[in-house]
């Protein structure tokens, strides 16, 4: 029976804590002692819960938040590098040899969807301060949430966007979705349940022109009465009736 690529990413998560965390045991207990889980976990300033040696995610935060103390004598810049989320972008966090710590974001390189769900190739940039091992290297990120993201109350979408900030084409896709929303939300809320009653892509679209055209002469309507301003290329000869005009002076 085929597995899902969920239960793959969930495998290879597996195989990396497995991997690492004896080693890690072994170096935190040398440095910290019998009472080294608490000693890790206290070190990290965002912690939420207890202590988990058995998550992978707690095991490279600890070694994130231990890398000074334990780890930057053993291992090297290129192993220090690792990728966390900032605002929505995939970053790799890399450090130089002072220890100074560098965010450099990944590049969106493609959007992959399949059934329903999407996935975003992510490109490492070529920078001087990237690895030349890491340079050019892309992985595929799940932009959904699994049921285990679900269960957990951390849905993927709160923290990784499926276009990020840093993308050629944010300004123009979000500056449009944002407006595009608010249109649609309140042309549901003019309608019974908020539910059109048009049957068909084409009878849907047709409502929403109709909607939109109705709002541009209410504005423009409004500005007349408002202002007094010229709309005889959009309105005719048309003038605002009596009591808008009371209502206007009043």
């Amino acid at each position: 029976m085929a597995i899902t690529n969920s239960e793959r990413v969930q495998k290879a998560l597996e195989a990396v804590r497995d991997g690492i965390r004896p080693g890690c045991i072994a170096a935190w207990e040398a440095k910290f002692g019998a009472d080294w889980l608490e000693q890790v976990h206290s070190r990290d300033r965002h912690a939420v819960g207890a202590a988990d040696d058995s998550d992978v995610a707690w095991i490279l935060k600890g070694m994130t938040n231990t890398w000074q103390e334990v780890w930057y004598s053993q291992l090297g810049i290129a192993e220090r590098s690792y990728v966390a989320s900032i605002d929505g972008c995939p970053t790799i966090v890399v450090v130089d040899t002072s220890g100074e710590k560098y965010v450099v974001p990944l590049v969106r390189k493609q959007t992959k969807v399949t059934k329903n769900r999407m996935y975003n190739v992510f490109e490492i940039p070529d920078q001087p301060l990237v690895p030349l091992s890491k340079r050019g290297a892309t992985t595929l990120i799940r932009m959904f949430s699994s049921e285990a993201d679900i269960a957990a109350g951390k849905p993927r979408p709160r923290y990784l966007r499926s276009i990020p900030l840093n993308d050629p084409d944010f300004t123009r896709l979000y500056g449009l979705r944002e407006d595009t929303e608010s249109m649609h939300n309140d042309y549901k809320s003019r309608l019974v349940n908020r539910r059109a009653r048009s049957v068909g892509l084409a009878r849907r679209e047709m409502d929403i022109r109709g909607y939109q055209m109705h709002q541009m002469v209410v504005a423009l309507m409004a500005w007349k009465i408002r202002t007094g301003g010229d709309t005889s290329e959009f309105l005719g000869q048309w003038e605002p009736p009596e009591r808008a005009r009371r209502r206007k002076a009043a």
